[in-house]
Order: structure tokens, then C-alpha cells, then sequence
């Protein structure tokens, strides 16, 4: 669950590759561009097969770099201001369905520290962004309150037509959250997901959860 705010409202909620796509960040990442003939037979050299399998140990390999650097692929996404939204991610070129997208980063925190958290930021009169989740039976929370050069926490919401989804990456034994396209996201298209709002109090509160 996902508690997000814009300004001042705030409500909660419940609860990756095409090379040509994503970019480098931090000395640790390489990622190798892939041409057509990586895939299809040519005249001039013979069929080199990539399985289904292996992309996806390629993928997974890529994301863990950009895990472990802390980093997005920035050159693929950017910030603008949404009429009626506030701050917003566009993407900057083609992402393909399945393909990462960028980490939802923030402090990992236990159930319990983050609701002492949320009551401080509502004593201060300051919105919050907080997304709610289980992994090994126990409720944990990234908050992305803090502001910081990360894109996930400036993603917004669209119940009626997302183009990615939250995904829990394990790393190094610990999780983190990480965007996923729906299917192909066009250059200058707004990045959106569901915050899964189910609450009926906070949707009467926030109409825009629904209606978006």
C-alpha cells in the first residue's frame, strides 16, 4: 500500500528490458546494444539464438546494477509538470512491454516506524510518500517522503489507464520496488500506475484516485 501525496492531500494505498532502451548509470553498469542480428540470421554470419531465459538472467543482471548504484536510467525518462498533478515522468523514448523502468527508492522501513512517521509529517503539515508492502510475512514501507534525485516517488497515478506496475526485486537479500511497462510506452508519454487505493474514505477524500 502506497500512501502518496500531492501539495497537501494525501491517501494510502495497498500494497524490465530492451537494451536499446535503457542506459547507463554508475561505473558498475554496462549494458551491451543488440543489434537485429543478434536475433535473426544474416547471409554474412550464421543464427545466434538468444533464449527467452537468458534475456531475462540479462535483465535481471541489468536491474541489479542499477540497484546496487542507487541510480535510474535517467536518459530515458524526465521531469515536467503536470497541469492538475504537480511534478510528473515523462519517458524520453520508447519502452517496451516488460522493460524496466526505474526503482520506487526511499528508506525501507518496518509497519510500525512508518505510521510514527506518517503522524509526524501530518503534525507538520507536510505531505508524505509512502508505499506499503509484505515480503516474509511482515508489513514493511519504503518512504520516499525526503526528496532526492530519484524518479519512482514523482510517478503518478492512473486507476483506469496504467502503463507500468510495481514489482518486488530482491537484492542482496533485501527487497526493493521497481517499475515494470504494461506494454510499450511511447516517447513523451506519461509514466503511470496504480496506487491500488481501496480505502472508500480516502477515495470520497481524494476523488481523483478513482476518477483518474
Amino acid at each position: 500500500m502506497k500512501t502518496k501525496t500531492r501539495k497537501k492531500e494525501k491517501s494510502e494505498k495497498s500494497k524490465a528490458k530492451n537494451s536499446s532502451v535503457l542506459t547507463t548509470c554508475g561505473s558498475d553498469v554496462k549494458q551491451e546494444n543488440h543489434l537485429i542480428t543478434d536475433y535473426f540470421p544474416t547471409l554474412s554470419r550464421p543464427r545466434r539464438r538468444i533464449t527467452a531465459k537468458a534475456l531475462a538472467l540479462e535483465q535481471e543482471k541489468m536491474i541489479s546494477s542499477y540497484v546496487s548504484n542507487a541510480c535510474d536510467p535517467k536518459e530515458n525518462l524526465y521531469i515536467v509538470d503536470v497541469v492538475g498533478k504537480g511534478k510528473g515522468v515523462l519517458s524520453s523514448t520508447l519502452i517496451p512491454k516488460g522493460s524496466f523502468v526505474c526503482e520506487y527508492a526511499g528508506d525501507l522501513i518496518k509497519k510500525a516506524e512508518a505510521k510514527e512517521r506518517e503522524k509526524l509529517y501530518e503534525l507538520r503539515g507536510e505531505g508524505c510518500y509512502m508505499y506499503y508492502f509484505m515480503w516474509g510475512e511482515i508489513q514493511w514501507c519504503v518512504d520516499a517522503t525526503k526528496p532526492s534525485h530519484r524518479l519512482g516517488r514523482l510517478i503518478n497515478h492512473s486507476r483506469k489507464s496504467p502503463n507500468c506496475k510495481t514489482r518486488l526485486f530482491i537484492h542482496r537479500n533485501r527487497p526493493h520496488l521497481i517499475f515494470i511497462a504494461l506494454r510499450d510506452i511511447q516517447p513523451n508519454e506519461e509514466i503511470l500506475y496504480d496506487y491500488g487505493e481501496m480505502d472508500r474514505y480516502a477515495i470520497e477524500a481524494h476523488p481523483w484516485l478513482a476518477e483518474t
